[in-house]
C-alpha cells in the first residue's frame, strides 16, 4: 500500500474552494491496486477523490482525471474525449466512473450495468451540477434554470365579432407554467384572465370595447418568473358618417361641389355615387373618391340628378343620404320699349 502525507476533501459537486486540494492518502483493502497511488500524481494538487468497489479516481486542479485499481470493465480507462475537457466532479460506482465537466455535461465510462454509463438524453442542453455513483445507477443534480421568453406575443388587429390569438413561448426547466393577464391600457393594472394557462390565449368575437387591450403571458418554474412583452388589440370600427351632403342649386354652367366625411378605423375610403333619379341604379363616378366631389359646368339635362358618398373600410360599410341637384332653368330676359315722349 502506498500512502503520502495530505489528505483531500471534495467539495461536494467536487471542486473545492479556492486555496483547498492537495495529495492523496490512500489505505485499506488493496487486492486490485485500488489503494496504490499513482506516481504521475506526484506533485499534482488533487481537488477530488472518488472510491468505487476495487477502484479509484483523482482529480487534478487543471481538471484532469486519473484511474487506477481493478480494471474489470474499463472503468479506469479514462476516455480520450476528456483529454481536451476540464472535469470538475468525479463519481465511482461499482465498475462504472462518471466525469462532470465544466460545460455541465456528464461522461460515463466502465461496465455499463443496466444503463449506468449511459448518460439520458434527458440531460441534454441541461446544467448539472453534482454527480453520484452506485452498484449499476448513476446520479445527477440538474440545475434550475428560470423562464426565458422564446417567442413573443405580437400586436393584433381585428374586426369586430372576429377572434383574437395571442402566443407566447419560453425555455426554463423545469417546465414554466403559464398565465396570461390583460389589462385596459398602459396604467392599469394586471389581472389574471381565468382558465389562460396555455401558450396559446384566445379572445373570442372582439368587440369594440376591447379595443385598445393589452395581453401578456406570465411564465412561472421553481427557478424563477417571467413576463412576455404586451401585445396590444386593436379593434376596427366600421364608418360612421360624420357629414352628410347637401342638395345644391345651381345655374347652367355652374359647378356643384357635395362634401361627405365618415369616421372608422381603420380609415374609410370613398366612393360618389350618381343616379338621374329616384328609382334610377346607383353609378359609381369615375375618379370620385375623395370627402368632396364636385360637378363641373351643371347641364339641365342633369337636374335632379342625385348624389351620395359610400364609405367602406374592413370593419363595414356606411352610406351618405341622398343630396339632390337642382340646375335652374334660365328665364328669358324682357326689354321694356321706351316710349318716345
Amino acid at each position: 500500500m502506498a500512502v503520502t502525507a495530505g489528505t483531500a476533501v471534495a467539495d461536494p459537486v467536487g471542486v473545492p474552494p479556492s486555496g483547498r486540494g492537495g495529495r492523496v492518502a490512500a489505505w485499506g483493502y488493496n487486492g486490485s491496486g485500488q489503494t496504490d497511488v499513482p506516481a504521475s500524481l506526484a506533485g499534482e494538487t488533487v481537488t477530488a477523490i472518488a472510491a468505487g468497489w476495487y477502484h479509484s479516481l483523482a482529480l487534478t486542479s487543471d481538471g484532469k482525471v486519473t484511474a487506477w485499481g481493478l480494471n474489470f470493465g474499463g472503468q479506469t480507462d479514462v476516455l480520450a474525449s476528456l483529454d481536451g475537457e476540464t472535469v470538475t466532479a468525479i463519481a465511482a460506482g461499482w465498475r462504472h466512473s462518471l466525469a462532470l465537466t465544466s460545460d455541465g455535461k456528464v461522461t460515463g465510462w466502465g461496465t455499463n450495468i443496466s444503463g449506468s454509463t449511459d448518460v439520458p438524453a434527458s440531460l441534454a442542453g441541461k446544467t448539472v451540477t453534482a454527480i453520484a455513483a452506485g452498484d449499476g445507477y448513476s446520479l445527477a443534480v440538474v440545475a434550475s434554470t428560470a423562464p426565458a421568453v422564446v417567442e413573443q406575443p405580437h400586436d393584433l388587429t381585428v374586426n369586430p365579432g372576429e377572434d383574437a390569438t395571442f402566443t407566447a413561448t419560453a425555455s426554463g426547466d423545469p417546465a414554466s407554467t403559464v398565465q396570461w393577464q390583460r389589462r385596459s391600457g398602459d396604467n392599469a393594472p394586471w389581472v389574471d384572465i381565468p382558465g389562460a394557462t396555455t401558450s396559446t390565449y384566445t379572445l373570442a368575437k372582439a368587440t369594440p370595447a376591447d379595443n385598445g387591450s393589452q395581453f401578456r403571458a406570465v411564465f412561472t418554474n421553481t427557478a424563477g418568473k417571467t413576463a412576455t412583452q404586451s401585445a396590444t388589440l386593436t379593434v376596427n370600427t366600421p364608418p360612421v358618417i360624420t357629414e352628410q351632403p347637401e342638395d345644391r342649386r345651381v345655374n347652367p354652367g355652374g359647378d356643384a361641389t357635395f362634401t361627405a366625411a365618415a369616421s372608422g378605423k381603420p380609415a374609410p375610403t370613398v366612393q360618389w355615387q350618381r343616379r338621374s333619379g329616384d328609382n334610377a341604379a346607383w353609378t359609381d363616378i369615375p375618379g370620385a373618391t375623395t370627402g368632396t366631389y364636385t360637378l363641373s359646368k351643371a347641364t339641365r339635362a342633369e337636374n335632379r340628378s342625385q348624389y351620395r358618398a359610400v364609405f367602406t373600410n374592413t370593419a363595414g360599410t356606411a352610406t351618405t343620404q341622398t343630396a339632390t341637384l337642382t340646375v335652374t332653368r334660365h328665364r328669358p330676359h324682357h326689354h321694356r320699349p321706351h316710349h318716345h315722349r
